[in-house]
């Protein structure tokens, strides 16, 4: 089931939560802000009205009786009601000079990127449904060697019709 916390000022949506109930024999019964997403969480105008979200969120999980609430945020959160924070994310800085890049990378992925760079190869970003079939093809792919879910292709197709020619892919 999905729930769909919502703050509404002055006739304008001020912040939203997105929630799905997930009931798992290996994970358990959670709910869970965009479970198949890396990140996911409250958003809102203001910190008080994502705290307030937050809030909301407990008490639905308490009505519910899951095992625990999990919100995805990318950064790390301040509040006192998230008492666990375990996913994380890598990142690394990037140096302006093309040969710092590369001395930065393991020696095998270097020889893969090198021998990409001798077979000219390239990227295109289009705005729109252009490029959404090779994305699709090469995501799922991905996905399906590391043994991730993917979304459907319509989840995708949806979002470029709702986004239009603001997406590019």
């Amino acid at each position: 089931d999905c729930y769909f916390l919502f703050i509404e000022l002055d006739g304008s949506i001020a912040g939203v939560l997105p929630l799905v109930e997930v009931k798992s024999k290996l994970f358990g019964h959670a709910l869970i802000s965009t479970p198949f997403c890396v990140y996911g969480g409250a958003i809102a105008n203001t910190p008080e009205l994502v705290r307030q979200l937050e809030q909301e969120a407990c008490l639905l999980a308490e009505k519910l009786s899951v095992d625990y609430l999990e919100l995805r945020y990318q950064e790390k959160q301040e509040s006192t009601l998230l008492l666990k924070q375990a996913h994380s994310a890598f990142g690394c800085e990037l140096a302006e000079d093309n040969e710092k890049i590369l001395a930065s990378i393991k020696k095998k992925q270097r020889a893969v990127i090198r021998h990409s760079l001798k077979n000219e190869l390239n990227f295109s970003l289009e705005p729109g449904k252009k490029n959404l079939q090779d994305f699709y093809h090469l995501l799922s792919t991905s996905y399906r060697n590391l043994g991730t879910p993917i979304l459907s292709k319509s989840y995708f197709d949806n979002l470029v019709d709702f986004f239009g020619d603001n997406i590019d892919i």
